[in-house]
């Protein structure tokens, strides 16, 4: 196996070239297995969208605490969901609470829209970079383990939770960008007759998702935990915006 250890980007900003280099990425990724047949079923290997959303659920924490588990991601885990309800709106966690225990309804719901192959765990520790002459060639994408069969804006819930300070745009316009990077993709494939008319409701359910699967962590982020500690009031910023999409989200699901 080739080392990348060295060019691992564990917390290091992204440039905008590098920032675009990533989600034109997981476009062209996305758009090749668009409704690809050979990830139906069970037979890939890959995770349900239950499995994506139960990661770092408190269910999830608790099993690996009573296994002997000791690091310190489920105790923290734990902590921060108990920590939500201080930090976020009332209406926010009615919504948020019901599915870290159960994403059955969130599942059901992006049901509904064209699947893709995701890698699931798409931030700054799983991205090496390859060199070029003068700027990055292209992307090594490490640690596997979350691949999933799932709407491609689920891969943009991650993105944007996990490498939110490292971004050197806003969210929003990060996610304008992939969108018409994964158009342009489909159409370059000649796949442009999904139209656009599906985007917006499943952008906003997998941004819900986004915050189940890491709303723990940015409640921790923004308060006290040492990871991401120099970017503190970024991170209590993004808790403001999460509860936006959180609610546009919970539309969707009525």
């Amino acid at each position: 196996m080739r080392d990348f250890s060295g060019a691992v980007m564990t917390n290091r900003p992204f440039t905008e070239e590098i920032n675009r280099l990533f989600l034109d990425t997981a476009a062209a990724m996305h758009a090749r297995f668009l409704d690809d047949p050979s990830l139906a079923g069970n037979e890939p290997g890959l995770c349900s969208l239950k499995e994506v959303y139960g990661m770092f659920s408190p269910a999830t924490a608790r099993e690996e605490i009573a296994r002997g588990h000791d690091g310190e991601i489920p105790a923290r885990i734990l902590e921060g969901w108990e920590m939500a309800r201080d930090h976020l709106p009332a209406d926010v966690m009615d919504v948020v609470e019901p599915l870290v225990r159960d994403p059955a309804p969130l599942c059901r719901a992006l049901q509904a829209f064209p699947f893709t192959l995701i890698h699931g765990d798409y931030r700054h520790s799983n991205f090496a970079l390859t060199p070029g002459p003068d700027t990055p060639r292209g992307v090594v994408l490490l640690d596997w383990q979350l691949a999933a069969h799932a709407p491609p804006a689920v891969e943009l819930g991650r993105y944007l939770g996990a490498n939110s300070p490292l971004l050197p745009e806003s969210k929003d316009a990060a996610l304008s960008y992939y969108r018409e990077r994964f158009f342009s993709e489909l159409k370059g494939r000649d796949r442009s007759g999904h139209g656009r008319s599906w985007w917006e409701a499943q952008e906003d359910l997998a941004l819900l998702g986004g915050f189940v699967q890491d709303g723990w962590a940015i409640v921790l982020k923004a308060t006290h935990w040492h990871v991401g500690s120099r970017d503190r009031e970024h991170w209590r910023a993004d808790l403001s915006w999460w509860a936006d999409r959180v609610r546009r989200g919970a539309e969707r699901l009525r």
